[in-house]
């Protein structure tokens, strides 16, 4: 069997491996923008007078959510190896033991070129296999880990839209400029303004 489909297999594995480590980069970035967003609901948030056990235990579900989305980003991350094809110097003195084993044996002159390929057949299979199948687990938990940070964000919705009223609720005293009107006009033209505090 020509080996070109299993290379083809092989090297779409290490495609597919690059577009998943960008996609965990991606989940990664998300994950850090969420944990800035409970930060700020927390520092801005934390003396919410209404509603308080609601928001403490929305917000505490998001940090939980967002917890375990890190740890699915972890497992996804962590130490998969991928099985790549034996140096090209190893390949080569395979490839030369095996000329050395049938070199000279009537009948056997192409036997070493047919070994070879089977060798080969063989090293792309096990490689795209074990690829796919840690690929797949990457995907899994990557996976797994948006479902977590899409709980993690509805929490969070929640936990803002109890805290958000305190950032429009302003207990400032408010300071109004009033201008006093006299029926006498200054000759500096200074008016006199009022400022009062209600």
């Amino acid at each position: 069997m020509d080996n070109d489909l299993f290379k083809d297999f092989y090297y779409k594995e290490l495609e597919r491996k690059e577009i998943v480590y960008n996609r965990l980069q991606w989940t990664l970035s998300i994950w850090v923008v969420l944990f800035g967003a409970i930060l700020f609901c927390f520092n801005n948030f934390k003396d919410v007078e209404e509603l308080k056990v609601y928001f403490w235990t929305s917000l505490i579900l998001s940090i939980l959510s967002l917890s375990v989305a890190a740890i699915f980003i972890g497992i996804s991350l962590w130490g998969r190896k991928i099985l790549y094809l034996p140096k090209p110097s190893q390949l080569d003195s395979h490839y030369k033991v095996l000329q050395d084993n049938y070199n000279g044996y009537v009948g056997y002159e192409n036997q070493a070129e047919i070994e070879f390929s089977k060798y080969m057949n063989n090293l792309y299979i096990k490689c795209a296999d074990s690829n796919i199948k840690r690929t797949d687990k990457k995907v899994h938990f990557s996976n797994l880990s948006v479902i977590a940070m899409i709980i993690s964000v509805v929490f969070l919705v929640l936990s803002f839209s109890i805290g958000a009223k305190k950032l429009f609720d302003t207990d400032e005293p408010i300071q109004k400029v009033q201008i006093m009107n006299s029926q006498v006009k200054p000759e500096n033209e200074v008016y006199l303004i009022l400022i009062r505090e209600e």
